[in-house]
């Protein structure tokens, strides 16, 4: 019991020394985003002093409360970091005026303002998406209760295509995180909704908010096994859990090992209703791809 004990606390803390150590892939290089001259002094850019007067006098009048304008809802630190990680913020910012989706209506934000917003969200989402890796690392690990040769990645490739042939709906994500053991053949896999990117930002905003709900489900997840071509186990979407069986590939190659999935899911299993006005857009089985490359643990 005790070495049992022993082996996962030594698990844990080296994948928190990886996440730790492991370099952003984010730049916060003012001058590489917007070019030298800057007059402003971006170096102690905060939240309560920056980022929050920025919205609140540019933004916050139209986007606030239930009501807020296109659905865009800046009140409060909560839902100005859920539309950061959308990418829905500073993709309306950074839009060129002859664009009608650009904000704020009246003008663009000055050259010191969006320097500042800029780096402000970069260092709220580099702390949010770091905390948000360990936490689905520790998860994953913890609730399958691994005992052999393990496997993870962070960094696994999802798909996500819901589309017809009057709506492009794909969207993908680079930032699954998947964990297997060799010995038992534990399998889990999980990613955040938010972290799905899709070809238009609004189209992201309305997945997020409108349909899988990321704020109060923030992540899907598989937990279960691997075993003769199979990945069996529970799926959690949107708060629901429905027991699946899919075909799969899983292919050991050194110290690595290949997971490959392709399937589809009927989206109001899972609680997602499709509004009737844009049902013939959207595919009721949205087909769902997983490859994920596990380095040896």
């Amino acid at each position: 019991m005790r070495t049992t004990v022993l082996l996962n606390f030594l698990t844990l803390s080296g994948l928190i020394s990886i996440l730790l150590s492991a370099p952003s892939c984010t730049s916060d290089n003012i001058e590489d985003k917007y070019g030298p001259g800057s007059a402003c002094d971006t170096a102690a850019v905060t939240f309560s002093q920056d980022i929050k007067t920025i919205i609140g006098q540019n933004c916050e009048m139209c986007h606030n409360g239930n009501s807020a304008s296109g659905g865009l809802n800046l009140a409060g630190h909560e839902n100005i970091q859920n539309s950061a990680l959308s990418g829905s913020l500073m993709d309306r910012v950074e839009r060129p005026m002859s664009d009608p989706l650009s904000m704020p209506p009246a003008g663009p934000l000055s050259d010191c303002d969006q320097k500042n917003s800029w780096l402000g969200l970069t260092k709220v989402l580099q702390i949010i998406n770091g905390m948000k890796a360990l936490l689905s690392i520790l998860t994953l690990v913890s609730c399958l209760s691994l005992s052999g040769q393990q496997f993870l990645t962070r960094q696994g490739i999802l798909t996500f295509d819901a589309g017809s042939p009057l709506e492009d709906i794909r969207a993908i994500s680079n930032s699954a995180t998947a964990v297997y053991d060799a010995k038992d053949g534990k399998l889990g896999v999980q990613v955040l909704m938010t972290s799905f990117e899709f070809r238009r930002a609004l189209m992201q905003e309305h997945f997020n908010e409108n349909y899988v709900e990321s704020e109060l489900y923030p992540k899907a997840v598989f937990k279960g096994e691997y075993k003769d071509g199979r990945a069996v186990g529970t799926l959690n979407i949107h708060g629901v859990s429905k027991d699946v069986n899919v075909p799969a590939t899983l292919v050991k190659d050194d110290d690595a090992v290949r997971l490959k999935a392709s399937f589809a899911v009927t989206i109001e299993d899972f609680g997602v209703a499709i509004p009737r006005a844009v049902a013939n857009k959207i595919d009721p089985q949205a087909k769902i791809t997983v490859d994920c490359t596990l380095q040896a643990r």
